[in-house]
């Protein structure tokens, strides 16, 4: 269960980050990393 929240978050977040790439196509791919990262880091420090 616990492992599905995470996915969640991490695709959702992918997602808010490719809108946002479109937006602004110049900046937007360091701003797809930085977010992709740091979903990935707070979930696993979440899941402990």
């Amino acid at each position: 269960m616990r492992r599905l929240v995470i996915v969640v978050v991490v695709v959702v977040s992918w997602f808010v980050s490719a809108l946002s790439l479109d937006a602004n196509a110049g900046s937007g791919h360091a701003a797809v990393d930085t977010t992709i990262t740091a979903s990935s880091r707070y979930s696993m420090r979440k899941a402990g």
